[in-house]
């Protein structure tokens, strides 16, 4: 009894092994129900980039405690607005729960998702696909970030105007570290853009940015900087960027030795008019003075006399008794150059005799008639 007792005992064994068996390699249209739920509660709330967590349990139907074994399904996960899977084939952990999170996918842009989580058996499994009856809401907010921009009066001051471009708010107070990103600065005066350039933001700088103004600014004038700051692709999505406001800076006002802008043409009139203007002045007075010195008929000493000009010759004329009072004016001969011999002394006339030896001359006399003046006898 003994003996067939243990090999009825045996082959019982050998059929619950069987069963056991068929029951793990059933086809779909006899597989046990599953059930898959969330176990984080919904809402699920986080910030742009922020690491939230998901967690889900797939169990048995018949028997809720059970779970279902890793190699038998894994998980989907679906988001609505999207038609492909946010992520796929995620596995069952002993205990029957799934996980999923933002550090296991791509980053999700700001918005408000539904999500549903999905069983799927593996081919032959002996259970049933199934999914979360109701869906769990994520919602991811976006990092505000504040732009503000300022220029250092010092360096106004020295004439090297600098921009300081600072990033804060939300995402700088969460990760301690600015969004890379890239600044665009426009500097203007009076309508006219005297600058337009982009600077490189790197990430994670903790000082604010410093930009140089290299080119040449006019002295004493008010200048404009407007400046605009785009995150990187990868961030811009989740960053609400308050772009900043406008600043004003006046350069120094130019002292003596500082150029002053002027037009060519009008430097050139300006210096040049008042140099002819002396220079006629020089010229008259020259001319003046040399038509005075041969009025009076002076001259440096050994100066040769010029002859006088025809103004002049008619001024002379007017004072003949002026002209025989002196020698006449002797002028120098042209081309060709004649040596004329020294003037000799005319001979004087014979002389006569004044002497008293001779007999005396008389001379003829004429009376007057006393009573006829008139008359003479």
């Amino acid at each position: 009894m003994t003996g067939r007792t243990r090999t009825l005992g045996a082959a019982v064994a050998v059929l619950a092994l069987v069963g056991l068996q068929l029951l793990l390699t059933a086809t779909p249209a006899s597989a046990e129900p599953s059930q898959i739920s969330f176990v984080t509660a919904s809402p699920v709330q986080t910030a742009f980039g922020g690491n939230w967590n998901v967690q889900m349990s797939v169990r048995f139907a018949a028997q809720s405690t059970v779970p279902i074994p890793a190699e038998q399904a894994s998980v989907d996960i679906y988001l609505s607005g999207q038609a492909a899977p946010f992520a796929s084939h995620l596995p069952i952990q002993p205990d029957g729960s799934v996980f999923v999170s933002q550090a296991t996918t791509t980053t999700l842009a700001p918005g408000e998702y539904q999500m549903t989580a999905q069983l799927v058996p593996v081919t032959g499994s002996f259970i049933e696909g199934s999914q979360t009856a109701t869906p769990l809401v994520l919602s991811i907010s976006a990092y505000s970030i504040d732009a503000k921009i300022d220029v250092d009066a010092a360096s106004v001051a020295a004439g090297e105007p600098v921009i300081e471009a600072r990033l804060s708010g939300q995402f700088v107070d969460t990760t301690e570290a600015v969004p890379a990103g890239t600044w665009a600065f426009t500097i203007t005066s009076g309508g006219t853009t005297v600058l337009e350039t982009e600077v490189a933001q790197d990430a994670g700088a903790d000082d604010a940015l410093r930009y140089a103004i290299t080119e040449k600014l006019d002295k004493g004038r008010n200048y404009q900087v407007a400046a605009t700051f785009t995150p990187i692709e990868a961030l811009a999505a989740g960053l609400e960027v308050a772009q900043p406001s406008d600043v004003t800076f006046h350069t120094p006002d130019g002292g003596l030795g500082d150029p002053v802008p002027y037009p060519l043409w009008l430097l050139i009139l300006t210096c040049v008019l008042p140099l002819a203007l002396a220079a006629a002045v020089i010229v008259l007075t020259v001319r003046i003075g040399g038509r005075r010195a041969v009025l009076a008929g002076g001259g440096p000493a050994g100066s040769t006399p010029t002859a006088p000009t025809e103004e002049f010759v008619q001024v002379e004329d007017l004072f003949p008794l002026q002209q025989a009072a002196g020698p006449p004016a002797q002028y120098p001969v042209d081309t060709p150059t004649q040596v004329l011999p020294p003037a000799q002394p005319a001979p004087y006339p014979p002389g006569q005799d004044w002497s008293l030896d001779g007999p005396p001359e008389e001379t003829p006399t004429e009376r007057i008639d006393p009573g006829d003046p008139d008359h003479l006898r």
